[in-house]
């Protein structure tokens, strides 16, 4: 409501706009999208932009004349590691590359051809022993990195895979295989909980394994339990059990001479994707198990719907993937990102071009995304997914698959807002809408008042070059009889110059760059006048491009400044009088803005609420100067609880906050909880509180006897940081508690390499207890209680 007490009817986000049909049907768009066949409508809800726009067409990247679709063979298998280094098998099979994150070129990381090299002796002269001969190459296949930085590689030549510690650097460990069982890695892909999994294709079975390298098994017979009960009771179980390694065959309905396991990959919930690419079946499959069982079969036939430019422009044709490799990445957590999917991208093996789908589990379908993923000079290595981006290789390079915007989309698409009164009326039974239906689904927009003026329209929208909406409306005092009442064709949007009509909101803040013909669209209703309306849209496209809708606004009853503030007699006469009503709303369209960001003002003076170009002015307030770097919301935050933050200063909580707000990537109301004070990742220990041992006492008998001088440990403290901070923030830290300390007192900073340090740690306030290889999940009669952690978190 403005100050005009002029109110407005709201569609904002994809169940709002999910309410609107299509003009030649009956069906709520939300209803359509629901279907399979939802892809083929002319609109869609996009969840990146959260706009409505028309439907993108996938343009199929036809192969250039003389190239050839890619071999499976020419896998590699490829990964990075949390630091951006990238790890990948070289084209001979026998080494890995390394291109580390600074831009530097790759080179090798490891090769199997020089594995068993030693320093040689210098030459004096004399007898030498004889060289050993050059071992002969392995054959790898499949790369992954684990979540605790472990480089594995599949090692087809000694059945088993090589592990490589990344952080202490030492030269590979063989895990082998069992003589007995069946094994040869063909693919590899790291799991979120820190295991591996493995991919044998030759014997179409996949392995799992835990963060410590474990497989499932069964026991083998025949083990000899070296230590007995003396009293002669029950034997106890052995503490070690040697298990007999089983993978998880890939069964399936089909006969087994038509699969051809290519690829796999981490799914949702802990399950496992396996790309199927027989060479005699003309599309893929992708296979989803848990724990061994298949629990859906997802079949790429005819699954994307595309422009393919060799059956003319506009034509589309549906098109069969026959995948080279999968990826999937989950959808990211955090505050924003709601509506972020989950998707699954295989590359086609023509190699030019990956297809996203979003998983449908519970009708075992691939729902295609009008994503256009082209890929150059791809040459096959792997498709990988890493924090949050999906990569491809080009030379000696790793690139992220973005999106090519320069799609095809539909040209035309007529939407109304819900006309199914007469059904509404029949099922809630009532002659007549209530005074605000808007509530209920499939109802009218309704201003509650009879021959009610409807005011102007406002559309946060895009609407790039060449592109345009179109709006018709029409009113009525009488539901039923809205739907006989001719439509209007109202005026052209225009863009408002001076942003949202609502004081102090900016729709498109999430935008780093707001894009050309963006913002506030406005028009001013002409002759709408009854208690219901309905709208029609005409969204029209370029082919190249297309309208985005965010958020429509739909204002009632009309202030009128004629009818306010001019005499009768400039109303007797219809015509001039409309000329007068609509001349005068720009007028009224200009002081109300103005007016009504008089009365909001107070929107200013709240850190949650002020613009973001305001909040260094709303700091001057506290005499404090924001840090440039900081981003919007750690600015709000520290404005917000300026008081609490200088109540705190020069005390001991003072210096947790002010070090924690620098530190910490997200920061919240928890930094002022006492509870959180202690056991963080910054650590304050004042020296009185730390008892000093001589060295008689820890065992070096040359040592002086005798306590220190309490003096010296007096206004005396030590400030424990996170030992991965870089100089720069080092020195920044040491600036803030410099600022913040008690002007008597000296600190020494030190970076917080280990939990427990003789002389300084307090136990129970500076330890911890860390995990540990040595311990396994407890399982029921067969681990023992100190060998073992219950796996399981509170409550049970």
């Amino acid at each position: 409501m403005d100050v005009n007490q002029t109110r407005f009817h709201l569609l904002h986000g994809r169940a709002d706009w999910g309410q609107l049909r299509l003009s030649d049907g009956t069906a709520a768009l939300a209803e359509l999208w629901q279907q399979p066949e939802g892809v083929d409508l002319p609109v869609v809800w996009d969840d990146t932009s959260r706009a409505l726009r028309l439907t993108s067409r996938v343009p199929l990247f036809r192969r250039a004349s003389g190239t050839e679709e890619l071999v499976i063979a020419q896998r590699r298998g490829a990964d990075r590691d949390s630091y951006g280094n990238w790890y990948w098998i070289d084209e001979a099979e026998s080494g890995i590359r390394f291109l580390p994150s600074g831009g530097s070129p790759a080179t090798e990381f490891w090769t199997s051809l020089r594995r068993d090299e030693r320093c040689a002796l210098p030459d004096d002269g004399g007898f030498a022993a004889k060289p050993a001969p050059a071992p002969e190459p392995l054959l790898l296949r499949g790369l992954a990195v684990t979540k605790a930085h472990y480089l594995v590689v599949g090692d087809v030549t000694r059945r088993g895979l090589l592990v490589f510690d990344l952080h202490s650097g030492d030269a590979p460990i063989l895990l082998r295989w069992p003589a007995g069982v069946p094994f040869e890695p063909w693919d590899l892909a790291a799991t979120s909980d820190g295991g591996l999994l493995v991919l044998d294709r030759t014997h179409a079975t996949y392995w799992r394994l835990n963060d410590d390298f474990r497989l499932p098994g069964q026991p083998l017979p025949g083990e000899t339990i070296w230590f007995q009960p003396k009293d002669g009771a029950a034997p106890a179980p052995a503490g070690r059990t040697e298990l007999q390694p089983e993978g998880f065959p890939l069964s399936l309905e089909s006969p087994p001479d038509l699969l051809d396991a290519v690829s796999i990959a981490p799914g949702p919930d802990g399950t496992v994707l396996v790309l199927d690419s027989h060479p005699l079946r003309p599309f893929s499959r992708l296979l989803q198990y848990q724990d061994g069982l298949l629990m859906a079969s997802y079949s790429l036939e005819d699954a994307v719907t595309v422009a393919d430019p060799a059956t003319g422009p506009g034509a589309t044709v549906t098109f069969s993937v026959v995948g080279h490799d999968v990826a999937y990445c989950a959808a990211p957590d955090g505050e924003g990102l709601a509506n972020q999917k989950s998707l699954v991208y295989i590359a086609e093996q023509a190699g030019n071009q990956t297809l996203a789908f979003e998983m449908d589990e519970d009708a075992e379908q691939l729902i295609a995304q009008p994503l256009y993923l082209p890929m150059r000079r791809w040459q096959g290595k792997a498709l990988v997914c890493a924090g949050g981006q999906v990569y491809y290789d080009f030379a000696d390079r790793w690139v992220s698959l973005q999106p090519f915007m320069d799609c095809q989309y539909d040209s035309r698409a007529v939407l109304v807002t819900p006309p199914d009164f007469a059904g509404w009326i029949a099922a809630t039974g009532l002659e007549s809408p209530p005074a605000a239906p808007d509530k209920v689904t499939g109802a009218p927009l309704d201003s509650a008042l009879a021959g009610c003026v409807w005011h102007r329209l406002l559309l946060d929208a895009q609407i790039p070059p060449g592109t345009a909406v179109q709006v018709r409306a029409r009113a009525a005092d009488d539901a039923r009889l809205l739907s006989q009442q001719s439509w209007l064709v109202q005026p052209t949007l225009y863009l408002r110059s001076n942003g949202c009509e609502l004081p102090y909101q900016d729709p498109w803040k999430d935008l780093e760059t707001v894009p050309q013909r963006t913002g506030t669209w406005e028009l001013l209703f002409q002759g709408v006048q009854g208690r219901y309306l309905q709208l029609e849209l005409t969204l029209t496209g370029s082919g190249r491009a297309t309208p985005a809708l965010r958020n429509l606004r739909a204002w009632y009853p009309r202030f009128s400044y004629s009818e306010n503030y001019l005499p009768a007699i400039y109303r007797e006469d219809p015509v001039p009088a409309s000329f007068i009503e609509r001349w005068l709303a720009n007028f009224e369209g200009f002081f109300t803005y103005i007016e009504d960001h008089i009365e909001h003002v107070d929107a200013l003076f709240d850190p949650r609420t002020a613009p973001a170009d305001t909040l260094q002015w709303l700091a001057c307030w506290f005499g404090m100067v924001l840090d440039p770097l900081w981003d919007e919301q750690r600015r709000r935050f520290f404005i917000r609880y300026a008081d609490h933050i200088f109540r705190r200063r020069g005390t001991l909580a003072g210096l947790q906050i002010a070090l924690r707000l620098y530190l910490e990537p997200n920061v919240d109301a928890s930094l002022f909880d006492p509870a959180c004070w202690e056991g963080g990742v910054v650590r304050i220990v004042e020296r009185f509180r730390t008892r000093k041992l001589s060295g008689a006492a820890l065992g070096d008998a040359t040592a002086e006897s005798g306590s220190t001088d309490p003096a010296d440990d007096a206004h005396r403290f030590t400030v424990l940081l996170p030992h991965d901070l870089d100089d720069e923030q080092l020195a920044m830290a040491g600036r803030i508690v410099d600022l913040e300390k008690p002007a008597h007192t000296e600190f020494e900073l030190k970076r917080f390499w280990d939990l427990f340090r003789v002389e300084e740690a307090r136990l129970g306030l500076d330890t911890r207890l860390g995990e540990s290889s040595r311990f396994l999940p407890l399982i029921l009669g067969e681990s023992y209680l100190a060998g073992s952690y219950l796996p399981a978190a509170y409550p049970f």
